[in-house]
């Protein structure tokens, strides 16, 4: 975790690194439900970065995208947002 509270996984995310965020996701090296400095969880990161990606194709809200799902939940919901 760095001084921001950020773990791999958020920086997995950040910097779209797929591949090395569904190893963590797979191998349970993660918490995806942990939060940062500021509050956010990796899956709210995930839908920040593809509502960024997407503005204006998709008008879908963080709140329609399930912000406070758990585990599986949110697993499964950050791959979909990544596809």
């Amino acid at each position: 975790m760095d001084s921001d509270g950020r773990t791999p996984l958020f920086r997995a995310i950040y910097y779209l690194d797929l591949d090395l965020a569904e190893m963590l996701l797979k191998t349970g090296g993660c918490d995806p439900n942990i939060t940062d400095n500021e509050g956010r969880t990796p899956l709210k990161l995930a839908v920040s970065r593809y509502q960024a990606a997407h503005s204006s194709e998709d008008s879908t809200t963080v709140s329609q995208m399930q912000p406070n799902a758990t585990e599986p939940e949110s697993s499964e919901l950050l791959w979909q947002l990544s596809y």
